[in-house]
């Protein structure tokens, strides 16, 4: 199975960011095609925990977050070498372009203000496409050398003021039908129009 874990607080986008992954198909060990499992978090805290339980193939991960920010979880998440090993997506209206964060797994930047359903799925697609096990990341041992596995790592996160935010909803595992792309256009569209009529209320 190939997990994909989204953090973004903002419910609609993560709705529409969710629906257009799960379209994504890419070709299993035995030639049949394979479509995500979509796991979707609010808060980096909830997110972080999930990972002890599972590891995702793929997260696509918004930056500017209720709570502990996206690089405060990067961050959290390079500190142990299961996690680090595990490629990013970011999803942001922050302009990145002239940083290189490879050492925080990032493959991809996708801008916020200006994404697509296509842009999305592409972006997923080529991360999963250039994974070379599309299995859980697995630890690989360096001889003399102490690594924290999922399984030792400790009940708390290493910097748990940094990830210390009120009570979290649940994870909500994704289980939606097939989608049409020009139903994610749609979305997309009401939810810029959304957007506008919010800030002109303001």
């Amino acid at each position: 199975m190939i997990r994909a874990f989204i953090i973004e607080d903002e419910p609609v986008m993560a709705e529409c960011v969710a629906l257009a992954v799960e379209t994504v198909g890419v070709p299993g060990a035995s030639g049949e095609v394979v479509r995500p499992h979509v796991e979707v978090f609010n808060d980096a805290v909830t997110a972080m925990d999930a990972l002890r339980e599972n590891l995702p193939d793929l997260i696509l991960l918004d930056v500017m977050l209720t709570g502990p920010d996206g690089f405060t979880f990067l961050n959290e998440m390079i500190s142990y070498n299961d996690t680090a090993k595990i490629p990013v997506i970011l999803i942001t209206t922050l302009d990145l372009s002239g940083r290189d964060l490879s050492h925080y797994g990032v493959r991809r930047i996708l801008d916020k203000a200006t994404m697509t359903p296509e842009d999305i799925r592409t972006a997923v697609r080529d991360c999963l496409m250039n994974t070379t096990e599309i299995e859980k990341p697995e630890i690989q041992e360096t001889p003399g050398a102490q690594e924290t596995s999922q399984d030792q790592r400790p009940e708390e996160t290493k910097n748990p003021e940094a990830l210390n935010t009120p009570e979290t909803q649940n994870t909500q595992p994704a289980a939606r039908s097939e989608i049409s792309l020009a139903e994610l256009n749609r979305r997309f569209a009401e939810l810029e129009a959304n957007s506008s009529e919010d800030s002109n209320a303001r």
